[in-house]
């Protein structure tokens, strides 16, 4: 798919940015979350917000550099927006598991929409600068 060259360059701007915004509130919050986790479930969903957190920061670095690491990165990322998301709504929220069900499926597509924006439009551009 070819993209605009200034197009690539804003959705990379974008791209990085939510990607960073994601990493910071799941870093933060997992890490304030950890100390309050009274059950496993709410355990489980504070190391993946973590995760989806660290991994959304690699996922920036893989895209400039180590870019053989990328892939397992973003996989990383997807499974700890997928987890934590899913996780949080039922172990956090108490909604029912249908709930929890729909949360999961949509972190899915935002994580999934941010890899391919990614792929898209940050690594070509990092390509073409190193």
């Amino acid at each position: 798919m070819k993209i605009h060259p200034g197009v690539r360059q804003i959705l990379a701007a974008l791209t990085v940015l939510l990607l960073l915004a994601l990493a910071f509130q799941g870093i933060a919050g997992g890490v304030e979350q950890l100390p309050q986790s009274s059950t496993v479930g709410q355990y489980v969903q504070s190391v993946a917000q973590v995760l989806y957190g660290v991994c959304a920061v690699l996922s920036i670095a893989t895209a400039i550099r180590w870019r053989q690491f990328a892939t397992p990165v973003q996989f990383g990322f997807m499974a700890g927006c997928v987890a934590a998301g899913g996780l949080a709504a039922v172990v956090w929220g108490g909604e029912s598991v249908g709930a929890g069900v729909l949360a999961a499926v949509a972190g899915l597509a935002i994580s999934t929409a941010l890899v391919w924006l990614l792929r898209a439009a940050v690594i070509p551009l990092a390509k073409k600068e190193l």
